[in-house]
């Protein structure tokens, strides 16, 4: 049997390929992280998510892609990161929203097979600023009949590293 292959995707898995859409994350002067590129344009985290699909997919034979927000670490020693044949949705309750369980997208942290991201032809990048791509997501595999699993909400915690938070996006709902 092989080794299944995972691989996190953020929103800075690389300078490099942040560059190629944002000039990266910017620094305040408390030393938190925001979430705007140099010329305060809002950044666009689907297109960023999806670059760094393709760059990874350069580097490795993946089965499944983790896509996760950089400020959220894991409360839970029970979560674990592991390729499934269908989405799971690990983020469910988050800190800085009261741990109030989120099941209307996969927002914060994923993980998504290889096969059913290109599938869903990967995120929107429609979306500037914070949300509404991980809303999308959900719709795409809706769409194309792939039920999301859930981390269970006492499992599903996730604690946000302080940072400024960026503008939502005009198209998120």
């Amino acid at each position: 049997m092989r080794a299944v292959k995972l691989i996190v995707v953020t929103a800075s898995i690389n300078e490099a390929l942040i560059t190629l859409v944002a000039a990266g994350p910017q620094q305040s002067q408390n030393g938190e992280q925001s979430e705007v590129n140099s010329d305060d344009l809002p950044f666009n985290r689907g297109q960023l998510s999806n670059i760094g699909t393709l760059e990874a997919e350069k580097h490795g034979d993946y089965d499944c892609f983790v896509y996760h927000d950089v400020d959220l670490i894991p409360e839970k020693s029970k979560t674990t990161y592991k390729c499934f044949p269908w989405p799971l949705h690990l983020a469910i309750g988050v800190e800085q929203s009261q741990y109030i369980p989120y099941y209307g997208g996969v927002g914060g942290v994923a993980i998504v097979p290889k096969q059913l991201i290109h599938q869903v032809n990967g995120h929107s990048n429609n979306f500037w600023g914070w949300g509404g791509e991980d809303d999308d997501l959900l719709l795409r595999f809706n769409s194309q009949g792939f039920n999301v699993m859930h981390y269970p909400a006492e499992v599903g915690r996730y604690r946000s590293l302080p940072h400024v938070p960026a503008s939502p996006s005009p198209n998120r709902s």
